[in-house]
């Protein structure tokens, strides 16, 4: 497990890594439903852990320089795309 000094949050780096392995493995065809909202549900819990960290360093930059903008609104977007869920074409 990895830490982050600002905010002593353990994170399962290994977890994190298996949990993006299997959203990204290439499929003839999708997943059973169950395992997508099982993958979902990981995927979150993975952000609301990192996301915290995230912002931590971010607010560390010099603020108002090009990269702490571009990387500031990267992760402003990532509640919202997260908040999305599955989708509506996704059925059990």
């Amino acid at each position: 497990m990895g830490t982050d000094n600002t905010l002593g949050a353990a994170v399962d780096v290994a977890g994190v890594k298996s949990t993006i392995d299997r959203a990204l493995v290439m499929r003839t065809g999708l997943p059973p439903y169950s395992e997508l909202v099982e993958l979902h549900q990981t995927l979150r819990s993975h952000i609301r852990t990192l996301l915290p960290l995230a912002e931590a360093r971010i607010e560390r930059m010099d603020r108002g320089t090009v990269d702490w903008y571009d990387r500031r609104c990267r992760l402003n977007t990532i509640p919202h795309k997260v908040g999305r869920g599955l989708g509506s074409g996704l059925q059990c």
